[in-house]
Order: structure tokens, then sequence, then C-alpha cells
């Protein structure tokens, strides 16, 4: 289930479902996981395959369920982890992918464009014509390209989507992009100008102890209610 350095696989059960026997071991977390009031949920998405995982609190620890799809023949492979409530985050984290960041030069991402011209501009990055690309940039009104839409023109390598739901509700608290110099978050503000937000690990590991910490109060209030 780890796609990054594991360090509490000892301090956490895990379940690999391959058999029906398997299934039946994991059945008491399974059935914690789905009448659970709140989930956290993470999503990571990469060129050839998808990571769909959904935790929830049971009783004094918690229950996660991560599906690993392969993008080429649609197989799947299920692993099913339950252990101490303090080692959820850790064991989300071990989900998002290691990156090697290229560096960011100053003020990197701090130049909107407008939504309908990004495409402009990127198709422009990825043919490599130089008169084509003067124009675009001329029509535009930018004096340079933004370095962000020079990254992005080339696709996103991975999206991860780090979300909270609830009964009746999803909220999601990051929606991630990774180009080759880190993570990053794209907003479209009421101007129909298009923004990103450089993002470091700091800022997810944030985001997933923010759900992890909503989740568990959620859970709380609705039980009591």
């Amino acid at each position: 289930m780890a796609v990054r350095g594991g360090t509490v696989m000892s301090a956490v059960r895990r379940t690999t479902l391959r058999s029906p026997d398997d299934h039946a071991r994991a059945q008491v977390e399974l059935d914690a996981l789905r009448d659970a009031p709140a989930h956290v949920q993470v999503v990571v998405r990469r060129p050839d395959h998808v990571l769909w995982c959904r935790a929830a609190v049971a009783g004094p620890g918690f229950v996660a369920s991560c599906v690993l799809v392969d993008e080429a023949d649609g197989s799947t492979v299920t692993v099913v982890a339950s252990g101490a409530l303090e080692h959820l985050v850790d064991t989300l984290w071990e989900l998002i992918p290691e990156t090697s960041v290229s560096g960011r030069p100053a003020g990197w991402g701090r130049e909107p464009v407008a939504v309908e011209d990004v495409a402009l501009l990127a198709d422009g990055v990825r043919h490599g014509d130089v008169a084509a690309l003067d124009v675009a940039l001329d029509i535009t009104g930018h004096g340079a390209m933004p370095e962000w839409v020079r990254e992005a023109a080339y696709g996103m390598h991975t999206v991860l989507m780090i979300g909270l739901s609830s009964t009746g509700s999803d909220v999601v608290i990051r929606h991630a992009q990774l180009m080759p110099s880190g993570w990053f978050e794209m907003s479209l503000g009421d101007d129909g100008l298009a923004r990103v937000e450089p993002l470091g690990s700091t800022d997810l590991r944030h985001a997933l102890l923010n759900a992890c910490t909503s989740m568990v109060v959620s859970g709380a209030i609705r039980t009591a209610a």
C-alpha cells in the first residue's frame, strides 16, 4: 500500500485481499469502515495507475481500505490497514509520492493567466515554434512565458486529492498537481484568471492532518448526537 518508504509498518496491520479467506479476516475492519460516519479520502492518480484510499475511525484506532487500479488492464489490488489512531496520518502520508524537486525561480506561479489564454500559450510551448509563441504572448499580453504555464504545457505527472466526506457532504481539502519543479495547486478566481500556489511537503502533510482531525471531530459529534 505504501508509495514512499514506510515508517510505521510494524505498528499497522495490513491485509492484502487476495482470497475469500482474506476478506473474511478483514470483515470486521471493512464493516467498521462502511458504518463510519466520516471518512478521509486520498486519491493519487499517476499515468499507469490510480490509488484510492478511504480511512475512518474504528473504536480507539483507525481502519483504511486502499485500492490500486492498474490503468493498462484494469486489474486491482486491495489492502486493508488498521492500527492506533496516532499512526493514521503517517499511514496516509506513505501513499503520497516522494518528489525530487528541481527548484523554482523567485516569483514562480505569481503571474495569473486568463483561463482562455492558458491553452493558447501551452500549445505554443508544445509546438516549439518561436514565431508562433511570440504571437501568442503578444495576443495574451504577456511579455514572457509564465514559468508555471511552460511546465504545465506537458501535462501533470501526478494528481493528488485529499478530502473529507461525512453524511451528506464532501469537502476537498487539497487538489494538487505535480510538475517537474514540485507540487502546486491551481485555482480559478471570479475574475476569470487562473493562479497557482506552490506547495511543499509541509503543506501536503498539514492537509492530511487537517482532514484526519476534522474526521475525528465530525465522527464524534455525529456519534454523540
